[in-house]
Parts: structure tokens; sequence; C-alpha cells
């Protein structure tokens, strides 16, 4: 029984969808958060961190990103890009600490779908990022410019290099020249390698660093500004998915 009801709500929800034609743009801000890793998981890096000391890392960050598209009929394609890194951090034995944050941006291509009032789209893709990892020792109390000059305790900046690719969903609901987005997306990491940072040129690499999960579930929410425009080439102030009839 429970599977003759899910399966008509599918076919509802099916026969509602539609596919939308549409041309304009639209740019967004969001806030974002990502979990690493699937669920039940234990991050690679934590047994590391763990043995020496330290405190374990949230498999949660939160920051915040960006990005905007152009819809080009039945296609959309744009770019996106954004950060993570707040409460990313790790107390260790004697004052020290790590911090971590992670940064990256893509490419996404999409088909644009109507559902009541709602623009909604399946979306692929791919782009590149990286992970930085700081590990301070900060002096006890107070100190001079000129003794952390003489003496800048220790202080290392290893940065990994990443490529992702993923899939998931993107909802919009543009009202007016303003509106509300949601996306929600699975990426999987196929490639990460890390180095050792510092001032200048100089960098090298760095081996027995943990690689992090390949899983990550990300899930943004933000405002949109654009318009789209009907196949007639009106702008559809009555949401986007009521299109218009010949």
């Amino acid at each position: 029984m429970k599977r003759v009801v899910f399966s008509l709500l599918l076919l509802c929800l099916a026969s509602s969808v539609i596919t939308a034609e549409a041309w304009g743009g639209v740019g967004y801000v969001m806030a974002s958060g990502v979990m690493e890793g699937l669920p039940g998981d234990t991050l690679p890096l934590n047994g590391t961190l763990s043995a020496h000391g330290y405190d374990e890392l949230s498999p949660f960050t939160f920051g915040m990103g960006g990005g905007g598209g152009a819809f080009l009929g039945s296609v959309y394609i744009g770019g996106w890009g954004g950060g993570e890194g707040f409460f990313a951090e790790s107390k260790g034995p004697d004052g020290k600490l790590l911090s971590r944050t992670s940064g990256y941006g893509g490419l996404e291509v999409g088909v644009p779908l109507s559902l009541g009032q709602v623009i909604f789209m399946p979306v692929g893709t791919v782009g590149a990022g990286g992970t930085e990892i700081e590990l301070i020792d900060p002096p006890g109390g107070s100190a001079s410019f000129d003794d952390l000059l003489d003496d800048p305790r220790v202080g290392v900046r290893l940065t990994s290099s990443e490529i992702r690719v993923g899939v998931g969903l993107q909802f919009l609901w543009m009202p007016g020249v303003a509106g509300f987005l949601v996306k929600a997306y699975y990426f999987y990491v196929p490639y990460q390698s890390w180095s050792i940072m510092g001032p200048g040129e100089y960098t090298y690499p760095v081996e027995g660093v943990p690689s992090s999960s390949p899983h990550r579930f990300f899930l943004g929410v933000g405002v949109g500004f654009g318009g789209v425009f009907s196949e007639r080439g009106k702008v559809n102030d009555r949401g986007w998915a009521e299109w218009e009839e010949e």
C-alpha cells in the first residue's frame, strides 16, 4: 500500500513538471554549510589530531558564497564559488591552535524545469578548490614585534589542491527582480594533494597528511537578483514558472 501511495505522489509530481523555456540571468549571494564524509563516518584527520592531543574537528563547516548564470532556452549555464571555515578550529597541547578553511569554485550546467511558481534544475558541476590548514604556536602572554621578528615561533600553513565534481538540485523562486534560492549538492573529490606554503615563492610537498573524505554534502540558501523572459521576450512578472501561452 505504501508503495502505491508513493508511486501516486511521484506521478502527480511528474505530471506538474514542465520544461521551462526561459531567457535571462540571475546573480545571487548565499550562506552555506558543508558536511564532510558520509553519515556515521569518522574524519581521517581526526584520528591523527587526537593522537597528538588536539581536539577533533567537526564534519560541519559554514561559510558564504555566490554566483550567477544565464538561461539560454532550455539550458542554464553558470558559475559559482564559496568558502567555509567558520567554527573550524582545534585546540592542541600547550596552547597550540589548528584552523581549517576551504575555498572552491566551478562551472555548472542545468536543465530548468517548472513546478508551480518555482523553477528547479537538476545540475551538474565541475570545479577546483583547496583546503588550508594553519598550525600556530602563539607566544604565551604578550610579545613585541621585535621579539617576533627574532623568534617567530612555529607557524605552518598547509594548502591542498582539489578537483571536485558534483550533482544536485537548484531551486529558484523569483516573483520579481529579486527572490530566493536553494542549492543542494553532492560533491565527490577524486584528487587532493598537500604542500607547505610560505612567504615568497617557496612551496614543497608534504607527505602523510590524512586525506579528507572524498564525499561532501553542500546546502546553500540565498537571495537572487535578475530577470527571466518568456519566449515572447516579455518579463514574466507573475513568477518564473507561469509561462504565457501563445
